[in-house]
């Protein structure tokens, strides 16, 4: 493969929440663990699940599931730890990761005949921060 192609090609997390197929670009991403217990935050809004430890240091633990409208499903979940900027924060998903090389990434990928809508997490960080101005009383 020519280096001008390999420059049209990106590597994604691809998941399933429901029915609905999504990626995230790995370079989005700064590591995956199984999520450990959480430390609640009180008044934070429901997208903010709570803080975990990261190796020494506390994330933000975000509710994925519900900032893309879904219910969480049951069964095994991980967080993903972002890259920067976003370090300090998280996202909980309860559903199997894995990895792929897809061509052309935009906001919607086609891969193995799915539809993916691939996730911005910028987006989902401020989305999380609208719920919490919301919240807030004046």
């Amino acid at each position: 493969m020519d280096g001008q192609s390999d420059a049209l090609r990106d590597r994604l997390l691809l998941f399933e929440l429901g029915p609905c197929h999504y990626a995230l670009r790995a370079s989005a991403v700064n590591g995956l663990a199984e999520c450990g217990p959480l430390r609640q935050v009180p008044g934070a809004p429901p997208s903010v699940m709570g803080l975990v430890e990261w190796r020494g240091h506390p994330l933000t633990v975000l509710d994925l599931p519900r900032l893309l409208g879904h219910t969480a499903p049951h069964g095994p979940a991980c967080i993903i730890r972002l890259a920067p900027p976003l370090q300090g924060t998280s996202l909980f998903l309860p559903a199997h990761v894995r990895m792929a090389t897809v061509e052309c990434p935009s906001q919607t990928v086609e891969h193995e005949g799915r539809r993916l809508r691939l996730i911005d997490p910028s987006s989902l960080v401020r989305q999380a921060e609208q719920e919490l101005q919301e919240g807030r009383p004046e």
